[in-house]
């Protein structure tokens, strides 16, 4: 199964980085990602270039103009743009367990929707996370058991 990830953002670099870095700790990443960008400017792009230098997972930038909100529109256009046969969305400021995508793998069903709940970080972890970046243990001791166990995953914002 070909796994295609779409991540939406929107002017928020820093937390981009921080979740595209607990992307590719993953113990089986995605075969894509693809950043839905609801029309940020050069630092989120920035970003985007930086990571799609990494040889492990290709990265897809789909940009729109920033015209005000317009979420599902992007994700919409990036799903055009997916090549895989599994779909996972996560928003631009989701920190992702360690077994995510591989947890996605052993629980997709045909018919079946995957829907986790979040972990919101108070405002100190949030800041420590996007200072002084993201840490796989600190990120691990968020969850539990991951898609089959408590449904969660951690939110900055």
């Amino acid at each position: 199964m070909k796994v295609s990830l779409i991540i939406t953002t929107y002017n928020r670099p820093d937390a981009l980085t921080a979740v595209l870095c607990t992307v590719l700790s993953q113990t089986r990443p995605p075969d894509e990602i693809i950043v839905a960008d609801d029309g940020s400017g050069k630092p989120t792009r920035e970003v985007v270039r930086f990571f799609q230098d990494n040889p492990l997972v290709p990265v897809l930038h789909v940009w729109q103009k920033d015209q005000g909100f317009r979420a599902a529109r992007i994700r919409n256009m990036a799903l055009a743009r997916a090549s895989g046969d599994y779909i996972i969305f996560i928003d631009g400021d989701i920190l992702l367990d360690k077994h995510f995508i591989s947890d996605h793998r052993r629980n997709a069903k045909k018919g079946l929707f995957l829907q986790g709940g979040r972990i919101l970080l108070n405002p100190e972890r949030t800041r420590r996370i996007l200072d002084t970046g993201v840490h796989p243990g600190e990120v691990s001791a968020l969850f539990s058991k991951g898609i089959s166990g408590r449904h969660k995953v951690g939110r900055i914002f």
